[in-house]
């Protein structure tokens, strides 16, 4: 059996609190994002052609408290 240090158990537990708590957006979310800007980045204005991967970034960096909530 693996042993761990106390700081990668704190870190797994972490990130399995976080993504049942604040998990990644859907497909039909990222889509809905991409229609509410008319398929245009809110930043740069590039085109994001339905289909497409594309970037997307939060309103509040998570590392600064923001979350992946559709606001």
């Amino acid at each position: 059996m693996p042993h761990h240090k106390a700081p990668q158990v704190r870190s797994a537990i972490r990130f399995g609190l976080r993504s049942i708590l604040d998990p990644e957006l859907t497909k039909a979310q990222r889509e809905r994002v991409r229609q509410f800007f008319q398929f245009e980045c809110a930043f740069c204005a590039r085109p994001l052609p339905p289909g497409t991967r594309s970037h997307m970034d939060h309103l509040i960096s998570v590392a600064a408290g923001g979350t992946n909530h559709l606001s």
